[in-house]
């Protein structure tokens, strides 16, 4: 089946996990709540080399916030809390990886296509922490 139809499809179910998509260049599309939250594929620069070779982050900054955040899928949160990287920012430069991955994911038309449900990126969620409100008296 065609990339843009399991797209469409996961989309309106609000599916969440992976669509790894075979052939040239191949490449995974990751979807929370059947939205793309990332897409990564050899043929385009992912997030850290983006950042690195901006001179945004040195490579030691990057390598030392996926080794932390990798695991626990919150290499975003890590590069936040270490005041590394503004949310605004990294949601910008997300954005931007995004679309030339998946841009180019969409342009394999009749690829395989293999989804992994409840799968996701190792960069982890990047908008808005919710916080707790705690009613105060007077």
């Amino acid at each position: 089946m065609r990339l843009r139809w399991w797209l469409s499809e996961l989309g309106a179910a609000g599916w969440t996990g992976a669509l790894h998509v075979g052939g040239t260049p191949g490449g995974v599309l990751h979807l929370v709540g059947g939205r793309i939250a990332y897409a990564e594929t050899p043929s385009c620069p992912g997030l850290g080399e983006r950042l690195v070779a901006s001179g945004r982050l040195s490579p030691a900054a990057w390598s030392a916030a996926v080794a932390e955040g990798r695991a626990g899928r919150r290499v975003g949160r890590v590069l936040m809390r270490d005041g590394l990287i503004g949310q605004n920012e990294l949601a910008s430069r997300v954005a931007v990886t995004v679309a030339d991955a998946a841009g180019e994911l969409l342009r394999s038309g009749g690829a395989p296509v293999r989804l992994v449900a409840g799968e996701r990126h190792w960069l982890g969620e990047i908008g808005p922490q919710r916080r707790r409100c705690e009613s105060r008296r007077p």
